[in-house]
C-alpha cells in the first residue's frame, strides 16, 4: 500500500481520526472501551518535527501500550477524536514497534508507526509517514519508507499505581 500524493501539512498527520477511516493493523474504539490488558508503559507525544527537521505543532496525546499474556497493543488517545488501538506489533530484542494505517474517507493513507521500549521507562518515538509500502507478515504486516512527513518522541510519563502491571505478570 502506498500512501497518495496530494495536498498535505505535518498538522493533518495528527488529523481526527474518526470511525468512518479505514484502519488496518488495529481499530478505532470508544473512549469507554476496556483496556485490552495491563499497562505497561505510557508516554506523551512531544517534540515533533516535519520532514525537514524545522519543529510542528502537533495535538496533544496519550499513548499507552498494554500486555495481556503474550500479547501487546497500543491505545493511542487525544481529546480531539477517538482513540486508535493498534494490534499490528512487531517484537525485537528490545523494542516494540507498532504500526498502522489510516484511510479517512476523504483522504489518502496514512500510516503511524510507534517504536516503544520493552521496558516503557526509556523514550520512543512516532513516526507518521505518507509514503510507505507494508509486507504482509503471518500475524500482519512491517513497513517501509523513506522517511518520516512527522517524527514526534514519546516521553514516557511514570505509571498512576492503579495502572501498574500487577506484581508477578511482568517480564
Amino acid at each position: 500500500m502506498n500512501g497518495g500524493a496530494g495536498a498535505w501539512s505535518a498538522l493533518a498527520a495528527t488529523a481526527v481520526i474518526s470511525c468512518g477511516a479505514s484502519v488496518e493493523g488495529g481499530r478505532v474504539v470508544s473512549p469507554a472501551a476496556p483496556d485490552p490488558g495491563d499497562v505497561v508503559a505510557r508516554y506523551t507525544v512531544t517534540e515533533c518535527k516535519d520532514a525537514a527537521g524545522k519543529p510542528s505543532p502537533a495535538a496533544p496525546a496519550t499513548v499507552r501500550v498494554f500486555r495481556a499474556g503474550d500479547t501487546f497493543a497500543l491505545r493511542e488517545e487525544r481529546p480531539t477524536s477517538e482513540p486508535l488501538q493498534v494490534e499490528n506489533v512487531t517484537e525485537a530484542a528490545d523494542r516494540l514497534v507498532f504500526a498502522v494505517t489510516v484511510e479517512p474517507d476523504d483522504g489518502d493513507a496514512v500510516l503511524r508507526e510507534y517504536r516503544v521500549s520493552r521496558r516503557g521507562s526509556e523514550p520512543g518515538t512516532l513516526a507518521v509517514v505518507r509514503r510507505f509500502t507494508t509486507t504482509k507478515t503471518g500475524t500482519g504486516f512491517v513497513v517501509t519508507y523513506p522517511q518520516a512527513t512527522l517524527a514526534c518522541a514519546l516521553s514516557p510519563v511514570p505509571l498512576a499505581a492503579a495502572e501498574a502491571v500487577p506484581s508477578g505478570s511482568g517480564d
